[in-house]
C-alpha cells in the first residue's frame, strides 16, 4: 500500500473467511480491500487439514439439547450451503484445488461407543442429515462400528483461496499482504491504521480467526487450542478416500490426499491441548507419531505441523456484528471445522453488510450467551484466564546472566533476574532475546513453545516469535525488549 485509501469494506485477514467475504461483496459492487499481516492463507487456513463437512466437533445430540432441533437444522443448512458454495465457486471460477466429494466416517475402535453412535445417528436423523450406521470403517486397522456421512468434501485450501484472490484482484479488489493492522477507530467511517498507511472504510470485517485488539467480551467466550498433524506415506498405498474421526478425547482426525501426479498421502492429526498448557510440545508430536505407527504401516513422514483452534464455549461459532458496533464484524470460534465455518462466516457477513436478511444471523450472533448446557465450559474458561493472570504475580525460578547465556539456539524460558521476570530465548541464529513476558493484548504471562520456538499466550491465543514480533493476534504489538 503506497498511499492512504478509502473503500466500502476493509477486510482484515486473508484466510478463507476474508477471501470469501471479499469475493461476495465485490460481486455485489462493493469496493473492497483485504489487509493481511503476512501472506494469504498464512494463518490457520494454510495449516488446516481441510475437512469440509456438516459434522461438527460437538455431537449433534449435545447440540440439539442445547439449541433445539429447529435451530440446529438452520446450522446444518448453513454448513450444507457453505459446501455447495465452495463446489459451485470452484466450477464457476475454474479453480484447480483438488476438490473431491468424499464420505465422512465417525468410528469407534471398540464396542464401548456403540450406544453413543446410535444416539448420534438418531440426532442426525432428526436434523435431516444423510447417514448410515455400519460396521468397521474402511481403514487399515480394526474398528467396530461407524456412522457414515455421505457427500462431504475435501480440497487444497491454499489453492482454493489463491484462486479466489485472483478473481478478486482481476475485478478491482485490492489485496495488501505484509500489512499488519495496528489500530481501528471505533466510529464509522473507520480509520484503520496499518504499518504502511491508513485505510478508511464504512464497514470492517475482522477475519482474523479471533478479533484483534481488546474485545474481551468475545475473547472470553472462546478458548485457544493447539492441534498437531502428520502427513505420511503408507506401505499399503492410498487410504480409501474419506474423512475419518475417532471417538477418543482428544480425538484423532484422518483424511486421504493425492495431488494430480503425486504420491498418495495420509494426513493424521490430533493430540489437542490448550495453548500454553503444554510447554514441551515436542511430546505431542511424539504421541501422534506413536498413534500413527500403531495404526498404520508408515513408509515415511513427509511433513509435520501444528495449527491453532478457537473453541467456543457453547460449540457454535460467533459470527456477526462486534459488541457495541453496527459496522465492525467478527468471526471466531470455528473449532475444528474452519473451512466450513469460515465459508459460512464469509457468506453471512457479506449478506449483513449488503442488508440482506439471513436466517443464520440470529443463531451465530456474537452477543448470545447460551447458559443451558454451556455454563460449566464458560466458567472453566473464565477460571482458566484468571489463573493465568495470577501467574504473573508468582515468582519464577531465579537465574543469572550466565544462565541466560547458556541457553542454546531454540531454547527459551521465563526466568527471574535481578528481581525482574524476563522471557529469554535464543533464536535459530544464536541471538539471545530478552523480552517482557507480559502479553501485549491483555497482560497474561507468555509460555515458551519448545517445538514451534514461539512465545504463546495461554489466555486469548496470541503468539510471538522468539524476538517478540507478533505471529498471531489478538495482540497487535510485539513483546517489548527487557534488559536483565
Amino acid at each position: 500500500m503506497q498511499q492512504d485509501l478509502s473503500v466500502d469494506v476493509a477486510i482484515i485477514g486473508g484466510g478463507i473467511t476474508g477471501i470469501t467475504a471479499a469475493y461476495q461483496l465485490q460481486k455485489a459492487g462493493k469496493k473492497v480491500a483485504i489487509l493481511e499481516a503476512a501472506s494469504l492463507g498464512s494463518g490457520v487456513t494454510g495449516y488446516t487439514t481441510a475437512h469440509i463437512t456438516v459434522v461438527m466437533d460437538a455431537r449433534f445430540q449435545t447440540l440439539i439439547k442445547r439449541f433445539g432441533v429447529d435451530k440446529m437444522k438452520t446450522v446444518v443448512d448453513s454448513a450444507r450451503q457453505a459446501i455447495e458454495h465452495i463446489a459451485q465457486t470452484i466450477e464457476r471460477e475454474h479453480i484447480d484445488c483438488d476438490f473431491q466429494r468424499v464420505p465422512g466416517y465417525l468410528f469407534s475402535e471398540d464396542d464401548s461407543r456403540l450406544d453413543e453412535l446410535q444416539r448420534e445417528k438418531a440426532a442426525a436423523d432428526q436434523l435431516g442429515i444423510d447417514n448410515e450406521l455400519m460396521g468397521p470403517a474402511p481403514l487399515p486397522f480394526p474398528s467396530t462400528a461407524t456412522l457414515k456421512f455421505p457427500n462431504q468434501a475435501q480440497f487444497h485450501p491454499l489453492k482454493y483461496i489463491q484462486g479466489l484472490a485472483r478473481v478478486v484482484s482481476q475485478h478491482g479488489g485490492q489485496i495488501f499482504e505484509n500489512t499488519r493492522v495496528l489500530e481501528i477507530k471505533k466510529s464509522a467511517p473507520h480509520k484503520i491504521m496499518t504499518e504502511h498507511g491508513t485505510v478508511t472504510a464504512e464497514h470492517v470485517i475482522m477475519a482474523t480467526h479471533t478479533p484483534i485488539t481488546s474485545m474481551l467480551s468475545i475473547q472470553g467466550k472462546v478458548s485457544s487450542f493447539r492441534s498437531y498433524v502428520l502427513a505420511v506415506t503408507l506401505k499399503t498405498g492410498a487410504l480409501p478416500a474419506g474423512l475419518y474421526w475417532d471417538m477418543v478425547h482428544p480425538y484423532h482426525y484422518i483424511r486421504s490426499y493425492q495431488a494430480a501426479g503425486g504420491e498418495p498421502i495420509a494426513i493424521i492429526g490430533g493430540e489437542d491441548h490448550r495453548q500454553g498448557a503444554v510447554t514441551n510440545t515436542a511430546e505431542r508430536y511424539a504421541k501422534l507419531r506413536q498413534y500413527t505407527s500403531s495404526h498404520f504401516s508408515v513408509a515415511g513422514v513427509k511433513h509435520q505441523w501444528s495449527a491453532q483452534l478457537f473453541n467456543p464455549f457453547d460449540d457454535l461459532p460467533f459470527i456477526g456484528r462486534a459488541p457495541l458496533s453496527r459496522s465492525v464484524y467478527i468471526a471466531t470460534g470455528f473449532a475444528g471445522t474452519g473451512m466450513t465455518s469460515g465459508t459460512v462466516a464469509g457468506l453471512l457477513l457479506s449478506d449483513m453488510i449488503m442488508g440482506k436478511a439471513n436466517a443464520w444471523a440470529h443463531i451465530y450472533r456474537p452477543s448470545r450467551l447460551t447458559i443451558f448446557g454451556a455454563f460449566k465450559p464458560l466458567m472453566a474458561q473464565q477460571l482458566h484466564v484468571m489463573k493465568q493472570f495470577m501467574e504473573r504475580l508468582q515468582r519464577s525460578p531465579k537465574s543469572s546472566a550466565a544462565a541466560l547465556e547458556a541457553l542454546k539456539p531454540g531454547e527459551g524460558n521465563v526466568v527471574q533476574v535481578n528481581g525482574k521476570k524476563i522471557a529469554a530465548a535464543r533464536d535459530a541464529h544464536g541471538t539471545l532475546h530478552t523480552l517482557s513476558p507480559v502479553c501485549t493484548h491483555a497482560g497474561c504471562q507468555v509460555h515458551w513453545n519448545t517445538s514451534e520456538k514461539t512465545w504463546d499466550c495461554p489466555c486469548h491465543g496470541s503468539r510471538f516469535k522468539a524476538d517478540g514480533a507478533v505471529l498471531v493476534g489478538p495482540a497487535v504489538r510485539p513483546l517489548p525488549e527487557l534488559k536483565p
